[in-house]
């Protein structure tokens, strides 16, 4: 599976200012709220799923992504190593975050602040590593 990513030169439709499809689980590990699928809990976690719902249903949900559980089984078969594909669609995520926000990280006037949340597609009380 790792091969099939880093080998790949396409890292899905996530790019800045243009919305994600999540055309396959190989190809494409980091999606937006707005583009998930709320029922593949599976895939996105019970956050992340919780998220995309509530965002598509027009409840007040800041802009994000989510780093799907397809993205940590890659990290992990790749030795705990993050992916260059990987790290270019999450770096893809972030500029959509900048431009859709009109914030960025580096800047002291207007900082980008996110917040990192973990969720596994079940909640198991008392497991941190998901």
């Amino acid at each position: 599976m790792v091969s099939e990513v880093a080998a790949s030169s396409d890292v899905g439709s996530f790019t800045a200012g243009s919305p994600a499809v999540l055309q396959s689980p190989a190809m494409l590990k980091v999606v937006g709220f707005d583009d998930a699928d709320p029922s593949d809990r599976h895939l996105l976690g019970g956050k992340g799923a919780g998220l995309a719902a509530m965002s598509q249903a027009g409840l007040p949900v800041p802009p994000g992504f989510i780093v799907t559980t397809a993205a940590c089984r890659t990290f992990y078969d790749a030795d705990a190593t993050i992916v260059p594909a990987l790290w270019q669609q999450i770096e893809a995520a972030l500029e959509r975050l900048e431009t859709t926000t009109a914030k960025r990280f580096d800047d002291p006037v207007h900082p980008l602040l996110v917040s990192v949340r973990s969720g596994a597609a079940i909640s198991m009380p008392g497991m941190m590593d998901t």
